[in-house]
């Protein structure tokens, strides 16, 4: 909680956490609710693995302000070997029903590369199955992951909008 008064006392006005999986820190909670009771917005970014029921009425009671989850394909194949876990991607939908149920706020990021960049548009369907709302903000977020070498060519979304590789 000593990092949480520093951030108070310097008036930050949003802390988002991310790194490697925020909620692995037995601190997270109280480091979260220590800044949102001094009025600082605090969102995370997490790969799912940690968010249970209980968790999703946690972040919903501290009060995190947005989850963005993080998804490398909108199937257990493509999902699980860009993570090296099998079973991740069930965890993923899970920890998003959770959240959804839960009625935290929620984005979807999607790592669009090389190996996800086919299933892209699927994401939006996917969202929309697991409970998100289509007027949601920030519903979908696609975030490039890529170098040059490794794709070249667009996303193409039935809108007729595209989203290029260059």
């Amino acid at each position: 909680e000593h990092i949480a008064r520093e951030i108070i006392q310097a008036k930050a006005l949003h802390v988002h956490f991310g790194g490697g999986e925020p909620l692995m820190r037995k601190d997270f909670s109280s480091v979260a609710a220590c800044l949102t009771n001094a009025g600082i917005n605090v969102s995370l970014s997490s790969n799912g693995t940690y968010i249970d029921e209980d968790v999703a009425q946690l972040l919903l009671r501290i009060p995190v302000d947005r989850v963005a989850l993080s998804f490398h394909g909108i199937t257990p194949v493509t999902h699980d070997a860009f993570t090296c876990h099998p079973g991740a991607f069930d965890g993923l939908l899970e920890a998003c029903a959770n959240v959804v149920r839960a009625g935290v706020r929620t984005k979807i990021v999607y790592s669009l590369n090389a190996r996800t960049r086919q299933e892209a548009t699927g994401v939006f369907d996917l969202a929309l199955l697991m409970g998100y709302r289509p007027h949601d903000e920030y519903l979908v977020y696609l975030a490039p992951f890529y170098s040059r070498t490794q794709v070249e060519g667009e996303v193409k979304f039935a809108s007729g909008k595209t989203f290029p590789f260059t």
